[in-house]
């Protein structure tokens, strides 16, 4: 019966190797290995035990996992363990550095001039490329004027000539133009026109230009009666180069209103010289 009782027993047992080994899950200290505990629910091993400094007759009554021997019949660690820092030292002096060999200086060959940095187009200005690419033209921005005009009535029973002070400004193709001055024949005249016309290149290299300058706008005269009405210069061919303007009109046309008490309406058709200064 007690051989019965024994073969359950040992039956019972579970194989260490089967038992949990350090940080697996347990519910009891019987289900981790031998010498573990059942710790928060999972195998922990128990802190070994250390008596360093105390007295001891034998190596294992100082430590649980060797780490104390007993030496002079006290638990202390091993020499060999202790590690003592080396002594320290001060690093020699560097050696001097040796001396170098003077050596002769190589001699100066002439290699002509200098030679001229080049600047590539890479690094150039935007300003610097844009007029480097654009070329002055004629008629470009706005511009002011100011010259002499010359007049002769022409298909008219009595011969008319004058002169007239001529200004006015370019905006861009764009002419606006003033005169003032004179028509002497029988009866003297003074004379004013305002013109408005738009230039239209038939040869335009920089700032040079052959073009037609079509024109209308309205003029009056003044002497021993009054007419004031429109003008228009279809027939009109210009010169502009550099700084200076020459027009010429064949002819300007005109249809004034007599204002006295006649009434009445004229036709002048003249032929007009301009000479101009562009700033």
């Amino acid at each position: 019966m007690l051989t019965t009782h024994l073969l359950i027993a040992l039956l019972s047992q579970t194989p260490d190797s089967l038992l949990g080994d350090v940080g697996e899950s347990c519910r009891a200290r019987a289900d981790c290995r031998t010498g573990l505990k059942c710790i928060n629910a999972v195998c922990t091993a128990p802190p070994p035990v250390t008596k360093e400094g105390q007295a001891c007759e034998a190596t294992s009554e100082c430590s649980s996992d060797g780490s104390l021997r007993c030496i002079a019949k006290v638990c202390s660690k091993p020499r060999s363990a202790v590690t003592t820092p080396p002594p320290f030292t001060t690093p020699p002096p560097p050696p001097p550095p040796a001396p170098m060999a003077a050596t002769p200086p190589a001699p100066v060959r002439d290699s002509g001039p200098p030679p001229v940095p080049v600047r590539s187009s890479a690094g150039l200005d935007n300003g610097v490329v844009t007029e480097a690419v654009a070329e002055p033209t004629a008629f470009s921005g706005t511009k002011f004027f100011i010259g002499l005009d010359a007049m002769a009535g022409v298909l008219t029973a009595l011969p008319t000539l004058g002169p007239s002070v001529k200004f006015g400004w370019f905006f861009n193709r764009t002419q606006l133009s003033f005169e003032l001055g004179a028509a002497v024949s029988q009866i003297t005249f003074i004379t004013a026109r305002a013109s408005l016309g738009f230039c239209v290149p038939f040869i335009e290299r920089d700032d040079f230009a052959f073009f037609w300058s079509p024109k209308a706008g309205l003029s009056t005269m003044a002497g021993a009666f009054v007419t004031t009405g429109l003008h228009a210069d279809l027939v009109s061919f210009g010169i502009r180069t550099g700084h200076w303007l020459f027009d010429v009109q064949l002819p300007s046309i005109g249809a004034h209103f007599i204002l006295d008490g006649r009434g009445g309406l004229a036709i002048p058709v003249q032929a007009r010289l301009s000479v101009a200064y562009v700033f």
